[in-house]
């Protein structure tokens, strides 16, 4: 990836995001998102596994409704999607998202799925990492130059609660009770908020903790 000045690479900027060297990457980031997955994508958001802990979000989707939402997305200024690709075959593994709060400056937002098959591989948090890091680097160094990256999920994901909490040392914001409503059943269900700042990121540790997380992962 490569950007320059004092300015953050917009959207709509390519963009590819692997680790550093000289570690082996088992992922890539790719930006901005094309029609070649957009079957994958959707596949992905009418899976069982994927949708169980997100009930904001109907239970199917069509290719062409997938589509639509990619070239939405691609009109939102504040928006930064990526799709996940196994680096050694190219297949397509999840996707990615930052995303700048509103009336928050320096303020983004992440989210992430990644197929069934390949969880429990260490891909959320190699994923993670490499979002983070763009999100925290300064704009001369290629990154968004935020100063608060915040992670929105249900209580009962413990996967990634866990994740955000001992490998990312993310702070446990709150709780808000019975914010999501399913439009699948109409049930409810709570939703944690967490939060890690920049010099949380970059002096306190956590980016250390969570590239020795992926690194250790990459040696099983």
């Amino acid at each position: 990836m490569t950007h320059g000045g004092s300015s953050p690479p917009g959207p709509d900027r390519p963009l590819i995001l692997a680790l550093p060297p000289p570690l082996p990457s088992r992922v890539f980031l790719a930006s901005p998102p094309t029609q070649t997955d957009d079957a994958a994508m959707a596949a992905l958001f009418s899976s069982p596994h994927f949708l169980r802990h997100l009930p904001l979000l109907a239970e199917t989707v069509s290719v062409e409704e997938m589509a639509d939402r990619r070239q939405i997305e691609a009109g939102c200024k504040n928006v930064w999607a990526f799709r996940v690709h196994e680096a050694a075959s190219g297949a397509f593994v999840g996707t990615a998202k930052l995303r700048r709060v509103p009336d928050f400056p320096g303020s983004c937002e992440v989210g992430i799925g990644i197929v069934h098959e390949m969880k429990g591989r260490g891909i959320s948090e190699e994923v993670l990492f490499l979002l983070l890091d763009l999100a925290f680097k300064p704009f001369q160094d290629a990154g968004l130059e935020c100063s608060r990256v915040s992670f929105t999920t249900s209580v009962h994901n413990s996967p990634m609660c866990a994740i955000l909490e001992r490998w990312i040392g993310a702070t446990h914001e709150g709780t808000l009770r019975e914010a999501w409503a399913s439009v699948r059943d109409g049930s409810v269900s709570d939703v944690a908020i967490y939060a890690i700042l920049r010099r949380e990121w970059r002096e306190g540790g956590c980016r250390d903790r969570l590239l020795n997380r992926v690194k250790n992962r990459l040696d099983e």
